[in-house]
């Protein structure tokens, strides 16, 4: 297993995370397949049932060796130590919470903990975390990075939360390190309709959006 610091990297340098949250089981290996062909080579799977590190499982089968896989929406120690046995390189989690934070460094793998508030950043980054999840980014949209970026211009940060591909190259130029994008990147519509070229779509105008933050011709 890679340690935190080159799985960070990672997350990183892809630029966008997808999240996968109640795709339905028969839908979730085309749902994948298409989110590849589209670029995404990172993705995590919420944890909503008993049932989600089998379909964390399932998506790591379906996917390349060039994917990273993580779990979301953790809670508790025994969620991170279910998640990690089914493969998960990351978990991520929807507040700070400290026994996750502790567990992870227990199972050696990097904590995304969510925070939002400056105060909550911070107590993050101090316990443990590796990557910084602000979460909801879009309530104060892409200047609310630009300013913790001015107290904390060493803590990495990970937007979620009404992120879309016309918002990604904002949120990233003004300090986030990468985009976590749920419903506008793994459309529920889409995939109830098996429009898997259009969610392949979906994905490519994500990468874009990175590519365009991070072109010298766009700063």
């Amino acid at each position: 297993m890679q340690s935190p610091g080159p799985v960070r990297e990672r997350i990183e340098r892809a630029g966008v995370m997808a999240i996968l949250r109640r795709v339905p089981e028969a839908r979730l290996e085309p749902a994948v397949e298409a989110l590849r062909r589209g670029g995404i080579r990172v993705a995590e799977v919420t944890w909503d049932d008993e049932s989600s590190p089998d379909l964390l499982r399932r998506a790591m089968a379906c996917s390349g060796d060039d994917s990273l896989w993580g779990m979301g929406t953790v809670t508790d120690a025994r969620q991170v130590r279910r998640a990690v046995a089914a493969g998960a390189r990351f978990i991520v989690t929807p507040v700070f919470i400290p026994e996750v934070v502790e567990e992870c460094r227990r199972q050696g793998v990097l904590c995304v903990p969510g925070a939002f508030s400056p105060t909550e950043v911070y107590e993050a980054w101090r316990a443990g975390g590796g990557l910084i999840k602000v979460f909801p980014a879009g309530v104060l949209g892409a200047p609310y990075f630009r300013h913790l970026r001015g107290p904390f211009p060493d803590v990495p940060l990970l937007a979620v939360g009404g992120v879309s591909a016309d918002n990604t190259p904002s949120f990233l130029r003004a300090g986030a390190a990468a985009v976590g994008a749920g419903g506008a990147l793994v459309r529920r519509d889409l995939i109830e309709r098996g429009d898997w070229e259009a969610l392949a779509e979906c994905a490519r105008r994500f990468v874009a959006a990175v590519q365009e933050a991070r072109s010298p011709c766009s700063r």
